[in-house]
């Protein structure tokens, strides 16, 4: 009896549902490395007529389900001033109302991730200069 039932909760615990399946899983690869940023390229300052909506690019992920990205106006990103969670393209449109330095960054999601997200990409800089 003992045998019996030792065998089914190994024969349990070895079967997954496939919805149990999520972040954190071991049985997921890991993700791959963090997009690039790509325009405003890196200490790029924009022109004084430049409008206030900017366009963010960056590199898209293989395998990534939506992005989250970060601007601010500060290196340590505490000053924020763009917060996008789960965002579905490769750009972003931002309003720059404030002049001065701006600081972002971007990573990947995906569910089908062990932990996933990407790293954070290394934060870029660009410059929108007072008129």
């Amino acid at each position: 009896m003992k045998v019996i039932v030792l065998v089914g909760v190994l024969v349990t615990l070895a079967c997954k549902d496939p919805f149990d399946y999520g972040y954190n899983d071991p049985d997921y690869p890991d993700p791959p490395g963090p997009p690039v940023t790509l325009y405003p390229r890196e200490g790029q300052q924009l022109s004084y007529a430049y409008p206030e909506t900017i366009e963010l690019t960056w590199t898209e992920v293989t395998g990534a389900e939506s992005y989250d990205l970060c601007v601010s106006l500060d290196s340590a990103m505490t000053r924020i001033c763009a917060d996008a969670r789960s965002h579905l393209d490769s750009t972003y449109t931002f309003v720059a109302r404030a002049v001065g330095w701006h600081y972002w960054h971007v990573r990947a999601k995906s569910r089908y991730w062990n932990r996933g997200y990407t790293e954070w990409c290394p934060v870029a800089t660009f410059l929108k200069p007072r008129p």
